[in-house]
């Protein structure tokens, strides 16, 4: 994000409004594309066969919550804002939500209530939308300070008791760490940029490339995770480097947000399907999610990107002519 915010919106009219509207119009076409996808179907197959899919926690729990409680649940799909708060929330027995240390001991489950299940990692990213502009125009102290405040935060949280899901991953605070390093790693390959030969960035980029592919089956040592975590914020400006021009990259990468937001939902038509042996349960997900995400691709996302490309023309064009 630091280098689209330094290298594309620096130089243009409103840059903080034309960045965070800019995110906000790649994600949520889509995703509200995704979402009424599987709000119909699920309605549609509940009224065929009596399961109402993504939709059943709504109908089975409706005693079970108040009107405020429902509010919440259906601005949180609409918006993406505020799901990941849900996998810290339970039932207080009375309609309403409270804090829970423990998001699996509550019941009923509140986070059935959310219909794309992975989403909460997008409000998350959203969140470090809001704040990326501001903090990218601090110092680099200023962000090696937040980066050891979120990870010390971190540690003193695990400790205290907090060492299970969702404080590991899903509480924004400690996330923002991963964030940082991502801005610190830009500043690294700006400062170094030259010194980046292409033997060198090819090396790194096949070492980096490895260990990913392989690493569930590294040996564990007891800081695997830190060194896997050092290598991405050093070889990503390389595979960067690598891979800018290259268009199969690119064409992958397109696929990447709606595969996410919709794979979940394809495996479980699957799971209850039971048209398929489980065996060939993978490779029909895969397919399936694939072909479905190359329809939103070019229905909604490309034609969004388009209207996107010309915005920021028109937007740099303005800063131009003053």
């Amino acid at each position: 994000m630091a280098m689209v915010l330094s290298e594309k919106y620096s130089h243009i009219n409103k840059p903080y409004f034309s960045f965070i509207s800019g995110r906000f119009l790649r994600l949520y076409p889509v995703y509200w594309s995704v979402l009424i996808f599987i709000a119909l179907y699920s309605a549609c197959h509940g009224l065929i066969n009596g399961n109402y899919l993504f939709l059943k926690a709504y109908l089975e729990h409706a005693e079970n919550f108040s009107l405020p409680s429902y509010v919440y649940f259906i601005f949180s799909n609409l918006l993406i804002f505020g799901q990941d708060i849900i996998m810290f929330l339970g039932s207080d027995g009375h309609g309403g939500l409270h804090f829970i240390k423990n998001f699996r001991l509550s019941h009923p489950a509140i986070h059935n209530f959310l219909l794309i299940a992975p989403a909460w990692s997008i409000s998350l990213e959203m969140m470090f939308y809001l704040l990326a502009p501001l903090i990218n125009k601090g110092k680099t102290i200023l962000l090696f300070l937040l980066l050891a405040t979120s990870f010390i935060l971190k540690l003193v949280i695990l400790n205290k008791g907090f060492n299970h899901d969702p404080w590991t991953y899903r509480f924004f605070p400690f996330e923002l760490a991963y964030f940082i390093f991502g801005m610190l790693s830009y500043r690294l390959f700006r400062t170094w940029k030259k010194k980046y030969t292409p033997l060198l960035q090819k090396i790194v980029s096949v070492y980096l490339i490895s260990i990913t592919i392989f690493y569930a089956q590294l040996p564990a040592f007891a800081y695997k995770d830190y060194v896997y975590l050092i290598s991405i914020f050093i070889g990503i400006p390389f595979l960067f480097l690598q891979t800018k021009h290259n268009r199969t990259d690119r064409f992958i990468g397109e696929f990447s947000y709606v595969v996410y937001i919709s794979h979940a939902f394809i495996i479980k038509l699957l799971l209850i399907s039971s048209i398929l042996p489980k065996n060939w349960l993978s490779e029909a997900a895969s397919f399936i999610t694939l072909t479905f995400s190359w329809f939103i691709i070019e229905l909604v996302s490309k034609k969004v990107e388009r209207y996107r490309a010309q915005r920021l023309v028109y937007n740099t064009g303005k800063v131009q002519g003053k």
